[in-house]
């Protein structure tokens, strides 16, 4: 915990080390403030459920991918969510939220699976978070040209009315708006995105100045930057930047801090 800096306060001194953060260790004095009585069901591509760092997790439908980079994604969100408070590894923000996930890929492809997202909406109640942490492959001409090129999940209409239905169900929704570093407001997208389904649309920035990342899509439709880079969590073997929490040669004690939603 001590690497995470992210959870450290806005104060001078944090500030002028470039080390500031959210200030989550004043939430956890608050009641309810280390995610007690509410659920998180996260929507991702891949994870490691038995990461000796993760309390348990649901899978509520869908399958994990097998690809180290979707596999290694899905554990780190878990971890800066939910990681254990104990005395080695990383702190989760919200500790005590119950997690749970979805698979978000339909087998074998690189499409969003409507049916296991509808699942996670109808899983949750009033006052529970969705995160979304996948986006839509593709984009229209002249930017399809991206080996990487991916808009946010609601640029899909079906994806749009899920996350607007679970908003008017009181839902939460955290929605990624991906890194393919595009304007959102540029006019190939037809107005896309100057409508709103409800969903806190997160950009990633550099974590000392909240420039954004070279790499993450931006525009008016976001609502904030989060720290895209120096961010310790859980990860496994196979991931970029793996630390060993116990010299084991198993997948399920690994952490990085190469994390990038």
């Amino acid at each position: 915990q001590g690497k995470q800096f992210y959870l450290n306060p806005l104060d001078k001194v944090n500030l002028l080390a470039g080390k500031w953060g959210v200030d989550a260790e004043y939430a956890w004095d608050v009641p309810g403030g280390k995610g007690e009585g509410v659920v998180v069901a996260v929507f991702d591509t891949g994870w490691i459920t038995d990461h000796e760092d993760l309390p348990p997790v649901k899978v509520i439908t869908g399958e994990s991918s097998t690809k180290m980079g979707q596999k290694a994604h899905g554990t780190a969100v878990l971890g800066i969510l939910a990681a254990i408070k104990d005395i080695y590894g990383v702190t989760g923000i919200s500790h005590k939220a119950t997690v749970k996930v979805a698979g978000a890929l339909l087998p074998g492809t690189d499409k969003i699976n409507l049916q296991s997202l509808e699942a996670a909406v109808n899983e949750l109640n009033s006052g529970d978070v969705l995160l979304i942490e996948v986006g839509i492959k593709g984009a229209p001409p002249p930017l399809e040209c991206k080996t990487s090129a991916c808009t946010p999940a609601e640029n899909d209409t079906s994806v749009f009315t899920l996350i607007k239905n679970a908003v008017g169900k009181g839902i939460v929704v955290v929605e990624v708006a991906g890194n393919s570093d595009y304007n959102l407001d540029d006019s190939v997208f037809n107005g896309q995105f100057g409508q709103d389904p409800g969903a806190v649309m997160v950009g990633s920035s550099v974590p000392t100045s909240l420039c954004p990342l070279d790499s993450s899509n931006y525009g008016a439709r976001l609502d904030l930057q989060g720290f895209g880079d120096e961010v310790w969590t859980t990860a496994y073997k196979g991931a970029e930047g793996p630390f060993d929490l116990t010299i084991d040669p198993n997948d399920s004690d690994f952490l990085t801090n190469s994390y990038t939603s």
